[in-house]
């Protein structure tokens, strides 16, 4: 986003406290997955990001009214703005098996907008919240419908252990669940029971034990970790912070400025949990890896692999940065970079304010305006009455 883009954003975000600090219905800006912004029955809507009522309430300028219905007329009072309203009490509200979901409609808990560390999914049995999709999802091992999950019947373990290694063909009649070693876990998957850390870095050194009650605490995923598909806890693809070293845990891994997520560089096969180097021939080296990056190479004694070539190291951006010992030796290169140090183990890298673009050049970043944008907030936030 330019600095012009957010400062005019902040400036209407200004705007709208100086008008009121209330929410006020279709101007106040929201952000999803959560949505606080939006109060007094509104919600946030995904296309303008603006607080809105939904159909079956009546808007004002700062909140959404109950609309009133009678039971007889339901259909014209309530189900055509909704269809999964109903009349209660005299008033149009979401039927009793729905909640009102973040698209302003009334939805089935299943599907339904949630946050990790939210109770959205509470509703319905053995469902979790995905982490990657931040919806009210079944477990692998369990049939979804609109409103339960339920468990899948099979003949063989093969039925149930497809979907997920740690379950079973179990009970009578034979349905997949969790083998009785295992539970739920929270990302969704049969999770090791314990008692103790030890019983669950014997199996992943990157996990815990929710608790220390046998039979009912299991493992999960250490701070900073998240489950690959392979069922080990990994820090690829986990969030991260530029300035963090939350990727450090793994070997040749970085955090990527943009996603902020852990990932591997583009010369790497990126696995579950691992980064690994990509195998080359010297006659395809072209296209096995300076294709990926330009500054990489088909090297290696025992096997070929793609590699940052003898004058390159890893950069801190996730390409392969030039060596250095004094900023004279970037500069030269690129005016807009700087040593990171003064040993041999130092490489170029982007001043601050600068980040490193598609062309391999540093770019002046939006960091300025940024600042200043926040800047201009703080001082709405100071001088608004509430």
């Amino acid at each position: 986003m330019a600095f012009q883009t957010i400062f005019v954003f902040v400036a209407a975000v200004c705007l709208v406290l100086s008008v009121n600090a209330a929410v006020t219905i279709g101007t106040t800006a929201c952000t999803l997955p959560a949505g606080s912004e939006c109060t007094d029955g509104s919600y946030c809507e995904a296309a303008t990001l603006k607080c809105k009522c939904p159909a079956y309430k009546t808007a004002t300028t700062t909140s959404c009214t109950d609309k009133a219905c009678t039971a007889g007329t339901v259909a014209a009072d309530c189900t055509a703005l909704d269809s999964n309203t109903e009349c209660a009490s005299s008033v149009c509200a979401c039927k009793s098996t729905h909640l009102l979901g973040l698209e302003g409609k009334c939805s089935l808990p299943l599907g339904k907008v949630c946050t990790t560390a939210g109770s959205e999914c509470s509703s319905v049995a053995n469902s979790l919240c995905d982490a990657a999709a931040l919806t009210c999802k079944c477990p692998a091992y369990m049939t979804t419908s609109t409103t339960a999950c339920t468990a899948k019947t099979c003949t063989v373990a093969a039925d149930c252990t497809a979907l997920d290694s740690n379950s079973e063909c179990a009970g009578n009649p034979l349905v997949c669940a969790c083998k009785s070693t295992h539970l739920l876990g929270l990302e969704g998957k049969c999770s090791l029971k314990c008692a103790a850390d030890t019983t669950c870095t014997a199996a992943d050194a990157n996990s815990m034990c929710t608790g220390t009650t046998d039979g009912t605490d299991r493992c999960k995923c250490k701070t900073g970790y998240s489950l690959g598909s392979d069922g080990k806890c990994t820090t690829l693809g986990k969030v991260c912070t530029t300035a963090g070293s939350e990727c450090a845990s793994l070997t040749n891994s970085y955090c990527d400025a943009a996603a902020l997520t852990c990932k591997c560089p583009a010369y790497m096969t990126s696995g579950t949990s691992t980064c690994t180097a990509k195998t080359c021939t010297v006659a395809t080296v072209a296209a096995d890896c300076t294709a990926l990056d330009s500054n990489s190479e088909c090297a290696g004694t025992s096997a070929l692999a793609c590699a940052c070539k003898s004058t390159h190291l890893l950069g801190n951006e996730g390409k392969c940065s030039l060596k250095c010992q004094a900023d004279a030796t970037c500069t030269a290169n690129d005016a807009n970079s700087k040593c990171s140090g003064t040993a041999t183990t130092d490489k170029c890298q982007c001043n601050t304010g600068y980040k490193l673009g598609t062309d391999g050049k540093c770019a002046k970043s939006n960091a300025a305006g940024v600042f200043a944008s926040m800047a201009l907030l703080l001082i709405c936030f100071l001088t608004t009455k509430f």
